[in-house]
Parts: structure tokens; C-alpha cells; sequence
């Protein structure tokens, strides 16, 4: 388990992800985009989201991270 968001962009290599996770206010969030490498903080992973059309963030704090590409898999859940 990688806990540095810019390993886990290194394992997806730029491929296009979708995933899920859990934000600050206790919903949950669906993304589709790709993974970028995060030049300000280690403690968030941050991507561009197709549906969006921005680049957003996910901090590495959240309780549960759900990311996926082909036959990689990246998951984080706090509570099990």
C-alpha cells in the first residue's frame, strides 16, 4: 500500500483511472480522469477530472480511496 499520492501516480503511469472516495464532509465522490503528480503537498493526490474539466485533489487522509485502471488497483478503507 502506497501512502505517497505521487507512488501511486508512478503505478498508473498516466492511464486513464476511475475511482471513488470519500470527501472532508462525509459524502462520497465518483471521478473519472487521470492521475497527476502533486508538486505542492504529499499528503493529497491530485487529478485531472474529465467530468469536471478541472484538476482536482484527493487528500491521502480520506477514509476510503477507491482507484482503478484495466487491472491495477489501488484501495484505502479505514473502516475495514
Amino acid at each position: 500500500m502506497y501512502k505517497n499520492p505521487n507512488k501511486i501516480v508512478k503505478v498508473f503511469g498516466g492511464r486513464f483511472v476511475k475511482g471513488k472516495f470519500i470527501k472532508k464532509d462525509g459524502t462520497s465522490r465518483t471521478f473519472h480522469g487521470q492521475l497527476l503528480t502533486n508538486t505542492r503537498t504529499n499528503r493529497s493526490l491530485c487529478f485531472k477530472d474529465l467530468a469536471k474539466k478541472q484538476i482536482r485533489s484527493i487528500s491521502m487522509d480520506s477514509s476510503h480511496i477507491l482507484i482503478s485502471s484495466g487491472g491495477l488497483t489501488y484501495e484505502v478503507n479505514a473502516h475495514g
